[in-house]
């Protein structure tokens, strides 16, 4: 199949796939069910420039970095352009401003509705696609911590298409923060089974391991990506995660410094860290540099997620708790996870810490 040659025009291109889908099931001789059957039939033509920006955005959009997003921004732009009914462009849209939330890009007010509008706009021009139900389960679980819904939208996305590996790898995510191990397992070794060189589910992986305190694993597998995506945050806290359950402080610090050079827009919290490090060492850094940057959160937007963390690895109990809250009210999308981070270990039976669980819908142990 593959030796052949097949010259169609680009905007055929989705037939060209579907050809060669129907090619391999005759020639393996297996038996598709009918919904299977009435995918392949269907008669699609794309704008080709509209599907090459779409590809181009997807490739950025996997960095999760702010000049990443910006710029799968921009080629979904581009798409929308080329195509104003062309549904996945406004699916992948939706993501952008769900990632600039999450990664702390991007406040809660800001995002939210752009979010919504361009999800509703993929659902309305193409209800039937894998992609769609992807975003909808992501923006459900991370952006409204609907996890009954998100997870109806995953295993949607992977009923019509098995293969889309992205899906596997945020189910898996959600899956780890229900505390359901032996499906996060499942979905991620599927996920790099399908897709083994995304550099997005090979950091979605490294995350897993930190945060389900595989130190020395998660060192190794993130050692390569920091090398490939130095500007991806979350390999940055993925080491850093990993290097403060070791107890290697100065690794811990640098990686911290690292990730306030990539979401903190305000040196001052950067110099507060390295000063205090220098001065009194590593807890009293992270709590100082959160003070910092605490002091900017009525002029500009402060995700709470960076900064309960840094108190939380500090042992700042009452300064954890309290900007644990601020998540809660602030609807932070990195909420979902407090269930599974390693760096809580002073507050695990905290009173505060386990009604916000409770609040929340997450297990408790």
């Amino acid at each position: 199949l593959w030796s052949g040659t097949i010259t169609r025009d680009f905007n055929h291109v989705l037939e060209i796939y579907r050809g060669i889908a129907y090619g391999i099931v005759d020639e393996i001789s297996i038996s598709l069910k009918q919904e299977s059957k009435d995918r392949l039939v269907e008669t699609i033509i794309i704008n080709p420039e509209a599907y090459k920006a779409y590809l181009n955005a997807r490739q950025y959009l996997g960095s999760l970095s702010k000049e990443g997003l910006d710029k799968a921004a921009e080629y979904l732009q581009v798409s929308i352009e080329h195509d104003p009914e062309y549904a996945p462009a406004y699916g992948g849209m939706s993501s952008v401003w769900a990632y600039r939330q999450q990664m702390g890009f991007a406040s809660r007010e800001e995002a939210v509705p752009k979010i919504e509008t361009n999800l509703s706009t993929a659902f309305s021009l193409d209800s039937t696609l894998a992609e769609s139900y992807y975003s909808k389960a992501v923006v459900e679980a991370w952006t409204h911590w609907n996890w009954m819904e998100a997870e109806v939208a995953f295993k949607k996305a992977l009923s019509i298409n098995p293969n889309l590996a992205e899906a596997h790898a945020f189910y898996s995510h959600l899956l780890m923060c229900l505390k359901r191990p032996v499906e996060m397992k499942m979905h991620m070794d599927q996920a790099i089974e399908i897709d083994p060189y995304n550099p997005l589910i090979q950091v979605l992986k490294g995350v897993e391991l930190s945060m389900t305190e595989q130190s020395d694993k998660a060192i190794e597998h993130f050692k390569p990506l920091d090398k490939l995506a130095p500007n991806n945050t979350l390999v940055q806290v993925g080491l850093w995660m990993a290097y403060h359950v070791q107890g290697n402080k100065d690794k811990a610090f640098n990686k911290q410094k690292r990730i306030l050079e990539l979401v903190c827009r305000d040196n001052r919290v950067i110099k507060t860290l390295e000063d205090t490090y220098a001065s009194e060492g590593y807890e009293a850094a992270l709590s100082a540099a959160a003070d910092s940057w605490t002091k900017r959160s009525g002029l500009e937007f402060v995700p709470p997620d960076y900064i309960y963390w840094m108190y939380g690895a500090s042992g700042e109990v009452e300064k954890t708790l309290e900007w644990l809250k601020k998540g809660y009210e602030m609807h932070d999308s990195n909420m979902p996870y407090i269930a599974v981070l390693p760096i809580f270990s002073e507050i695990q039976d905290n009173p505060v810490y386990l009604n916000l669980l409770e609040k929340l819908n997450l297990p408790i142990d």
